[in-house]
């Protein structure tokens, strides 16, 4: 089980990652940069993402996560769905880490669906 002080750490790391890819796409993220804004060090950094595509990864998985939960239970008609899928995307449109992602680095949406 992990200490409040490893989530607290945990957290830091996310947060400054998702600020710094909204900010600055994921070209222009770095391992210090993030390390810095979390108040880490950079091994504390890899000690949980080896790279910033891989946090990049864990990041966008955990912002889409929810968006299947609108098809959790299926809906039972075709209108059920549509307005399932029409509320998943006005959900997108609304995340900033999914808009950064388009607007910055469209391509890793590509790497990230093969790697998931």
């Amino acid at each position: 089980m992990l200490s409040n002080k490893q989530t607290d750490i945990d957290a830091a790391v996310d947060a400054a990652g998702r600020e710094s890819l909204i900010e600055n796409g994921c070209v222009r993220t770095t391992v210090a940069g993030v390390a810095r804004a979390a108040t880490v060090s950079r091994p504390t950094f890899y000690a949980r993402y080896s790279t910033i595509e891989d946090m990049t990864s864990n990041l966008l998985t955990r912002e889409l996560l929810p968006l299947g939960a609108r098809l959790n239970p299926l809906p039972t008609t075709v209108e059920g769905l549509v307005d399932a899928l029409i509320s998943g995307a006005n959900d997108l449109r609304k995340n900033e880490l999914i808009v950064a992602v388009v607007a910055h680095d469209a391509e890793l949406l590509l790497r990230w669906e093969r790697a998931s």
